[in-house]
């Protein structure tokens, strides 16, 4: 048992040993593989015309672009710190095999730019429109003097500026940074923790593409976006484009347009001449607040709250209750049994069809229980038309049908 035993324990340490020198072997062996394997070699990036008026540049991977773009006459140079390849209807300027210069048979309409997987900066010193993709890694785009139709950052966290021109700008996934500068800018930072910025113009902080639930407000906060994104819509953006979920969207003291596209929307205007519109028929809350503003409550049974101004209210189709607020109204509530309340000043209300409630209150006001004929005298709609109190020297006028309830009408 003794000899067993000896000769077990040799065999023990041989297979150990062999196992030990087995695994030193395996490890040298991936260290000198992975020593001998070059990294990706970078590659060369091409411009060409695509056609009679328009010019492409697209980057080879591995390269810090710097891309500049500048035009005399037909003739388009792009300018790169890394060589670039000319291709169709392009040629090296002299001998620099960084610049080529790309002659288009007409005046050039459109120069697109897409760099790769650095941190790339293009910049459009034309006034030709341009589109630009910065791709992936931490990226600069500049716009030129004209409308860029598309500058898309792409991956990274980068920075995005539209130059004069009414632009539209992406940030792609990432902290994006967008500025409109001159012009109606429409600024979708996407994924991130976004900064939207809009410049002179009347910009739009754009949304509709989401269809989950999104806040957004023109304070200047970080508190924008889907729940936990943290945009930071500027003071400086007048105008918002919420999406198909629940969004709760909040103007500022300018004249400010706001849409809700779908969902169950809350929507105030702030101060100053709005124009508010919640599509969708699931029922949305509106707010004018101060202001003459123009709403468009949507085809859901909406609740709507004109507030102080002379306020222009629209319900479309639903069931819709309208508070017009004090001020000179004029209030629609087109399809379905709506309650309308004019409040203080000499207003207009219009039922539209269906047996709707209209309420005149303070001021001289001027009450239509259909919209189907002027008079109202046809109509057999039983609708409700109060005219309240009488402030002015004609008091209130009441049209309805037969079947309708006259009060307080002079």
């Amino acid at each position: 048992m003794a000899s067993l035993s000896i000769v077990s324990r040799i065999m023990i340490y041989r297979f150990r040993s062999q196992l030990s020198w087995t695994v030193s072997a395996f490890a040298a062996t991936a260290a000198v593989l992975t020593l001998s394997t070059p990294a990706q070699a970078a590659t060369t990036g091409t411009a060409s015309v695509t056609s009679a008026t328009r010019v492409a540049f697209t980057a080879g991977s591995g390269n810090a672009n710097a891309i500049t773009v500048t035009r005399s006459g037909r003739v388009v140079v792009i300018d790169d710190k890394v060589t670039i390849k000319p291709g169709k209807g392009c040629k090296r300027v002299g001998s620099d095999k960084t610049r080529v210069q790309c002659t288009t048979t007409s005046n050039p309409a459109l120069v697109t730019v897409s760099t790769g997987d650095r941190n790339d900066v293009i910049t459009n010193k034309t006034g030709i429109p341009m589109n630009a993709y910065g791709g992936s890694g931490n990226d600069s785009i500049v716009g030129g003097s004209a409308r860029d139709a598309v500058l898309n950052g792409g991956a990274g966290d980068d920075k995005v500026y539209g130059g004069a021109g009414n632009d539209d700008l992406y940030g792609g996934t990432g902290n994006d940074k967008l500025y409109g500068q001159a012009g109606a800018d429409e600024l979708d930072g996407q994924a991130g923790a976004d900064y939207l910025g809009g410049g002179a113009g009347s910009d739009h902080a754009i949304y509709w593409n989401r269809t989950r639930s999104v806040t957004a407000n023109l304070d200047g906060k970080a508190n924008d976006g889907e729940k936990g994104e943290k945009d930071t819509i500027a003071t400086d953006v007048e105008n918002i484009w919420g999406g198909s979920g629940n969004d709760i969207l909040t103007g500022n003291a300018g004249a400010n347009m706001i849409e809700g596209h779908g969902g169950k929307d809350v929507i105030r205007g702030g101060a100053g001449n709005d124009s508010l519109s919640a599509w969708g028929n699931l029922g949305n809350t509106i707010y004018g607040d101060a202001g003459s503003d123009f709403i468009h409550s949507g085809s859901g049974n909406d609740l709507v709250y004109g507030g102080d101004g002379k306020d222009f209210v629209y319900g479309e189709s639903g069931n819709d209750t309208v508070y017009a607020g004090p001020g000179d109204d004029w209030v629609e509530g087109e399809l379905g049994n709506d309650l309308i309340y004019a409040g203080d000043g000499n207003d207009w209300l219009i039922g539209g069809d269906g047996n709707d409630r209209l309420f005149g209150e303070a001021g001289d006001d001027n009450l239509r229980g259909t919209g189907s004929s002027i008079d109202g005298e046809s109509d057999t709609e039983t609708n409700t038309l109060d005219g309240g109190t009488q402030v002015g020297e004609y008091g209130d006028s009441c049209y309805a049908g037969a079947a309708s309830t006259k009060i307080n009408c002079e």
